[in-house]
């Protein structure tokens, strides 16, 4: 072969590659755009579905319990106490087999414990009550998700349906009796949507399950003259009670305290405090940060004057902790009390165990759900 005809034949076979992979990647560009178009078609339907379900549970609760919530006008008295409940890592709908793991945890346990840690709430000083307002942090995980195993937990639809009715129910409750209630929430590694997050979400973190979850439950309470809900684009969120400024997250981005159940990095987070402080003015600089994520509750004092609450879990030790050799753990949620100059005043581990599961009486104040 001559070397006009090998160079006509090398360029026919370029050619031929070059058509090769542009109509490979006109496939993949198809497949793409049909995959992003089924994936929001698929958000779509399931934001409507949630907002059906917000709208049966406000009719649901529509004649809310006697007390504050039903007030249109309340005299008016200066706030003196903010009263901060932690909520996080309830992991409802994880449904554990006690066949499997050392405890049990369906919706009888799961209504059982939230409803221990809302009843306590409900009865703290109560005689400080019309000076009080209720703050509530939803921190993250409050679903079990399919995170670790595509067959964890009840379906993805009753987790989020139980989630929803569960938070509906405690907010009307707590609502009958704090003049006021503000909840704030932010979403966890479990409630993220794995089709577009299937590792840690990083960019646009908010796109969540749980944000779905959190904005069925602003409809489902609006009605409630002296509620309050939010949620917010970025993955933390922050406030300020009286002089005192509180940054919130769940703990597994921005503000990492270390690993589920194993570990809390002292350094590692007094070093993040300072990084966060840092562009802050002195008297804007937060003093107290909340996070969830790790499953151990605990309350630090750290040497540049920051207190760090890490709070613990509602559910017991699953399949994954049972895999690291946690066989038991401490449950719970966090109580506190917070004052002009002081961030943390009172401070409670409101603690639920096999006892609080075995409690029937607890369902008269939060229903289990079922379909």
């Amino acid at each position: 072969m001559d070397r006009d005809a090998r160079i006509a034949k090398e360029q026919e076979f370029a050619k031929f590659l070059r058509d090769l992979a542009r109509e490979e990647s006109n496939d993949k560009s198809r497949r793409l755009n049909r995959a992003v178009a089924l994936g929001a078609g698929r958000d779509a339907l399931f934001l409507s579905q949630l907002e059906g379900v917000a709208a049966k549970l406000a009719k649901k609760i529509a004649r809310a319990p006697q007390g504050y919530s039903l007030e249109s006008k309340q005299s008016v008295h200066p706030v003196e106490r903010d009263l901060t409940l932690n909520l996080g890592d309830l992991h409802f709908g994880a449904n554990l087999d006690g066949r499997e793991v050392p405890t049990a945890y369906g919706p009888h346990e799961e209504a059982r414990r939230l409803a221990a840690v809302v009843l306590q709430t409900a009865e703290y000083k109560e005689q400080y009550r019309k000076e009080t307002t209720l703050l509530i942090n939803i921190l993250g995980d409050i679903i079990q998700n399919c995170i670790h195993d595509p067959r964890d937990g009840t379906p993805l639809a009753q987790q989020v349906m139980a989630a929803t009715d569960y938070l509906v129910q405690a907010i009307t409750f707590l609502a009958s009796r704090f003049p006021k209630v503000v909840v704030r929430t932010t979403p966890g590694n479990h409630g993220r949507n794995k089709a577009r997050h299937e590792k840690k979400a990083i960019h646009q973190k908010w796109d969540a399950i749980e944000n779905m979850i959190y904005h069925s439950v602003q409809l489902a309470t609006k009605h409630l003259p002296n509620v309050v809900v939010e949620w917010f684009r970025t993955p933390y969120y922050t406030y300020q009670s009286f002089d005192n400024h509180v940054f919130v997250t769940h703990g597994d981005t921005v503000f990492n305290a270390g690993n589920p159940g194993s570990s809390i990095n002292i350094g590692r987070i007094e070093t993040k405090i300072n990084q966060i402080n840092a562009t802050r003015k002195d008297r804007e600089r937060f003093n107290l940060f909340i996070v969830g994520h790790v499953h151990v509750s605990s309350l630090t004092q750290l040497n540049n004057g920051a207190t760090v609450m890490t709070n613990p879990a509602l559910i017991p030790g699953d399949a994954f902790t049972v895999s690291l050799g946690m066989l038991k753990t401490a449950c719970g949620q966090h109580l506190f009390e917070s004052v002009e100059g002081h961030p943390v005043g009172d401070f409670r581990v409101i603690t639920v165990d096999e006892n609080t599961d075995k409690d029937r009486s607890l369902e008269k104040i939060i229903r289990p759900f079922t379909l």
